[in-house]
Formats: structure tokens, sequence, C-alpha cells
């Protein structure tokens, strides 16, 4: 992707899958506090095409995907690729003025608010049942991944079958506020993989059984459903 600035960011492997211990249980970086994590598989980098110089950024989780925000700290946002059980980003603004990437970064896990209260509360987790007093952590890697221009969620696209679609809200501190919502494609598609988002906030998906999918959470836009009560409104 490009930045403002021209310069290119895109994920690179730069180092052995082993994070290094700032990720890890024990460090005081933010989100690592909340969720160690161990391994990362791909991390960042970006050109600057003016000085001809290559920026290496270390990251905690692994990357895939990667698109800017519209925010004032040009959030950059990733996905991993594959199942995965964090959605991670850098602030890009912090990391020019420090050049340091273990402040610059964040990431959260998947959570839904099954409680319904509206806020993120403690969970259980992926292999637990649901727990009507409490909410739920999901494993759901992102493969595609697009912000919202209208409120700032942060959508991606899961693999597999059926796959889905999902929305972060970040929250005012996302390692601990973001929650999840998940959505599937009705049973004539299946497996979401390129997506981005359009100026309204409507998501559109190509999905690996040769359709092309719409989807718009405002109700009142949405258009008829192909399966009513289904979540993906437009399936082609």
């Amino acid at each position: 992707m490009f930045d403002a600035k021209g310069r290119v960011w895109f994920t690179a492997r730069i180092r052995p899958a082993e994070d290094p211990a700032f990720c890890k249980a024990g460090s005081d970086q933010p989100s690592a506090k909340l969720f160690p994590l161990q391994r990362s598989g791909r991390q960042a980098a970006m050109y600057d095409p003016k000085s001809g110089k290559f920026t290496l950024i270390d990251l905690c989780f692994s990357t895939h995907h990667l698109q800017f925000a519209r925010d004032a700290n040009d959030t950059l946002w990733f996905s991993s690729g594959g199942a995965s059980d964090v959605l991670g980003w850098l602030n890009t603004k912090m990391f020019d003025a420090t050049g340091d990437a273990q402040k610059s970064q964040g990431w959260t896990v998947f959570v839904l608010d099954t409680n319904g209260n509206g806020k993120r509360d403690d969970y259980v987790e992926p292999n637990q049942p649901v727990d009507p007093n409490k909410d739920k952590r999901i494993v759901a890697g992102l493969y595609g991944i697009a912000p919202s221009p209208v409120d700032g969620s942060i959508w991606g696209s899961v693999l597999g079958f059926p796959g889905a679609i999902v929305r972060v809200n970040p929250g005012p501190n996302p390692p601990a506020t973001a929650l999840t919502e998940i959505y599937q494609p009705p049973v004539d598609g299946y497996s979401p993989r390129g997506m981005d988002i359009d100026s309204n906030g409507v998501v559109w998906i190509s999905l690996a059984s040769g359709h092309l999918a719409s989807f718009d959470r405002v109700p009142a836009r949405a258009s008829t459903a192909l399966h009513p009560g289904r979540p993906i409104q437009r399936v082609v």
C-alpha cells in the first residue's frame, strides 16, 4: 500500500518465526500484557523511493494483506492470511516519529459480545461453551481487510466453508475494548476472499464459490436479501 508520502508499505518475512521478548508474557507492551504472542510468520517493511531505503518493521503478529485507515495516526491494519487469534495494526505516524516498532504496534483478540451488554467483558475461550454471563473469544484469521471510512470499524474476510466476514469495532483502547461481529454468507456462496468497503460502508466480497457478494450493515439501506434473514444481502 502507498502512503501519502509516496512510500510503499508491504508485508515481508524479516526474521525467523520466534517473536522477540517484547511480544511475550512478562512484557510491558500493552497488547502483550493482555494476550502475549510467541510466533509470527511474516512481519512488515517499508520502501521509500526518494531515498532508496528499506525499513524493516518487527511485528509480533503474522501479516498478509494490509490497508491504511483514514485516521489521525495513519493506522496500518493487517490481515493474517489464515487462522489467527488476533487482529494487528501499526501506528505509522508514531513509527515515523520514533522508529520504535514495539511502541507503535498493537493487536487485539476477536471477542463477541455474547452477553449483549454492549461492552467487552471477561470471555470464554474458543473451545469452551458459551456462558450467558460472559463474552466469547473466537479464532477468525482474516484474509482480506478493509477499514471502514464511515465509522472506523475494521472488516475482514475469513476463508473456508462456509467462511465469514468479520467486523471489529476497536473502541477507545483496542487491545482491551475491541468487539467483534461475524456474518456468514447464505447457502449459495462460501469462503469470502478478496474484499473492500465503499464510501457508504458497504462491504464487497468475492467468494470462492464464484459469486460476488455485498453486505450492508445498515438495515434501512440493505437491498432485498436473496435469503431473508441471512446476513449477506446480495449474491450474484
